[in-house]
């Protein structure tokens, strides 16, 4: 049996997940071509919210097994506090590296519960898939409306896309795979 905590484990899960969605997508980011990040734990300060991120995993359906492993996962991660200036987000968002490979990066995210992840943008193509049931909508310019975070349900914004995530009472747990242009690369609010 695998270990749920095995970043591998998970990566082939995901990839598995966004084969209907992205079949050309998940054939070229072969799993035998990345590079798991080593484990050890670096908390960011919210990974205070990750207990309750966690408890609203779902137990049943078609993303339960991946949250399971998520959840097994996210205390062995290197968190980082991606904005340590920002009046909010320094204490409200952090992102964790999972794995990468030639043009793609394959990580998580975490977001305080009543926050605003305000607009932004990046080279690299991204395809968040929600993991636990947060009640978090996410904007997009292309569509200029929010879509409700369904665990399971991709979301997918293009290169250089203005996008948002707004949580009400539960904080939120996402992957997120970003490939093509500059994956991890920098970020700009629009």
């Amino acid at each position: 049996m695998t270990d749920p905590a095995d970043p591998a484990d998970l990566l082939t899960r995901v990839l598995c997940q966004l084969r209907a969605s992205h079949p050309d997508l998940v054939q070229r980011l072969a799993p035998g071509h990345w590079q798991v990040t080593p484990a050890g734990f670096a908390p960011a300060p919210a990974c205070a919210h990750l207990p309750e991120a966690v408890a609203h995993c779902p137990e049943t359906g078609p993303m339960a097994d991946t949250a399971r492993r998520l959840a097994a996962l996210v205390h062995h991660l290197p968190w980082t506090a991606d904005y340590p200036d920002h009046p909010v987000l320094k204490e409200a968002f952090a992102h964790a590296v999972i794995a990468r490979s030639e043009g793609a990066l394959l990580g998580c995210n975490l977001l305080a519960p009543h926050t605003a992840y305000p607009a932004h943008a990046h080279l690299a193509c991204e395809i968040y898939l929600p993991v636990n049931d947060s009640g978090a909508l996410f904007w997009q310019a292309t569509t200029g409306a929010d879509t409700p975070a369904i665990p399971g349900q991709p979301v997918i914004h293009g290169p250089s896309e203005p996008h948002a995530l707004t949580t009400r009472d539960r904080p939120a747990l996402n992957l997120w795979l970003q490939h093509g242009e500059a994956p991890g690369g920098p970020t700009w609010f629009t």
